[in-house]
């Protein structure tokens, strides 16, 4: 063996190794834990930073849009660096923030746990914090993001393999179901899903629109949407049916899946002839419609909406 090889050999021993040992680092991570979108905000404890962990707080509390009630996208603890120990530092989203002379943001995962989001805030007054909403802003759809990666890697192993096939066979998409959905309706052109326990109702509907392009045209999907809805979703009531609320603000954004795009819609559904409401995500794609509702009284609706959107974030075309 010459000198060359020699040190390729030690190269590739200890570039293994150093692999090695990460992995086994990695792997000695105690799993995170923590409510679905719940963060927890980490400062030293002094008479600024309270005032600069405040103003962090109140950017991040997001309102989740149209909603039966007012409720924010996130649910924020804060607590100071002494108290951050123990079960806080397992908790699967953690903000840290500290004075620094320039503000910055950096993102960090598995510090503490494995599945870990880890935010670092450095900024130097409560000002530049205001300063830089958008980028702070972003850190709130970052975390559900996160969220929906946690939930699709968790049901993807026991997904419904017979309703994600007649949804690919139905309307050419590759979906992710989780196995606790089940199929309440389909047709040649319609598929239902759903998920109900006793304190919540899920359910998204798959639509085919191949000779019409609702993109351009919102209120002509919430039409057929509706009038889909008043035909298959009945309610508990006779002659209830779940039908769009009307008046209801609505919520319009860009939403790329994969490589489809697509306009989120959000608003509000109501039960005529009952008392029933909630809220619903509609995604309009150039040749399909997808409809996804919660009814979920006197419970928390954005982790749950969040679920409906991390299931539609599977969806592949072919």
């Amino acid at each position: 063996m010459n000198k060359g090889q020699f040190y390729i050999i030690t190269s590739l021993l200890l570039i293994a190794f150093i692999v090695f040992q990460f992995k086994d680092n990695n792997n000695s991570l105690p799993q995170s834990l923590g409510e679905p979108l719940e963060l927890v905000i980490v400062s030293k404890e002094s008479t600024l930073m309270s005032q600069m962990q405040d103003t962090l707080e109140s950017l991040l509390l997001v309102d989740i849009g149209p909603a039966p009630q007012s409720e924010h996208g996130l649910s924020i603890t804060s607590i100071t660096n002494n108290n951050f120990k123990g079960l806080f530092k397992r908790h699967q989203n953690i903000c840290f923030l500290y004075e620094g002379d320039t503000f910055g943001i950096k993102i960090r995962k598995n510090l503490f746990a494995l599945n870990q989001l880890a935010i670092v805030i450095n900024a130097p007054t409560v000002q530049s914090l205001i300063d830089n909403k958008v980028q702070i802003l972003q850190l709130e759809e970052k975390v559900k993001r996160e969220e929906r990666y946690r939930l699709i890697s968790a049901f993807s192993p026991s997904s419904n393999t017979s309703i994600n096939k007649k949804i690919y066979e139905t309307h050419n998409l590759n979906i992710t179901v989780p196995g606790n959905f089940f199929l309440a309706y389909s047709n040649p052109e319609t598929t239902w899903i759903r998920r109900e326990t006793n304190k919540i109702s899920q359910g998204i509907i798959f639509v085919n629109t191949p000779s019409h392009n609702y993109v351009n045209n919102i209120d002509s999907a919430l039409f057929l949407i509706d009038s889909l809805l008043a035909l298959h979703v009945s309610g508990p009531n006779v002659d209830s049916y779940m039908s769009i609320e009307k008046t209801a603000p609505i919520q319009l954004e860009i939403s790329n899946i994969s490589s489809l795009q697509s306009i989120r819609v959000q608003s509000l559904w109501t039960m005529e002839n009952d008392f029933m409401g909630g809220i619903f995500a509609l995604y309009v794609f150039k040749n399909h419609l997808i409809y996804a509702y919660v009814y979920a009284p006197d419970q928390l609706k954005s982790p749950l909406v969040n679920q409906l959107d991390a299931i539609i974030q599977t969806i592949d075309s072919d």
